[in-house]
């Protein structure tokens, strides 16, 4: 099973989804992770390219029976194809997104400073409806704990 986990950036995706694996022994995918290994790329030729990595690492931690977490904010289109690619290796993929509102998407949170761009990419993310996707569970995570969510996640997977 491979959890997608979605949202905006500064949503929460990295805390939620570090602390759900470390609860539940399973793989942590963090796409921008990907991205390093083509950090000469400009992020919108490489954005095909670290989904499609994160897809097969799921695969292959799949194949040994390992559940994994993908963490990246999800456009249609994306979710499409890695859906796709999940369903192809008969792989159950859950899309879940953590969305605190706006007001606090665009703000430092816990130890986190956010950027100019940041910012910026923040409202175009939900202007895109990358934050409230329509195929997608929504969690509201703005008044829950790191804890909370997980066990909010952990409700929806089931």
């Amino acid at each position: 099973m491979v959890l997608l986990l979605n949202g905006s950036i500064n949503a929460g995706k990295t805390t939620v989804g570090k602390a759900l694996c470390l609860r539940e022994k399973w793989a942590f995918i963090e796409v921008d992770y990907l991205r390093e290994f083509v950090s000469w790329m400009p992020i919108e030729e490489s954005i095909d390219l670290n989904l499609e990595n994160a897809v097969d690492v799921a695969i292959n931690c799949d194949s040994r029976n390992i559940h994994s977490v993908i963490a990246y904010p999800l456009r249609e289109q994306d979710y499409v194809y890695v859906s796709e690619r999940f369903e192809c290796s008969g792989i159950e993929a859950v899309p879940v997104t953590l969305y605190p509102g706006l007001d606090l998407l665009s703000v430092n949170r816990g130890e986190r400073a956010l950027t100019d761009w940041e910012v910026k990419r923040t409202k175009e993310l939900f202007e895109q409806g990358v934050a409230t996707p329509n195929f997608s569970h929504i969690i509201d995570n703005s008044a829950l704990s790191v804890e909370e969510t997980v066990d909010k996640v952990l409700e929806v997977m089931v």
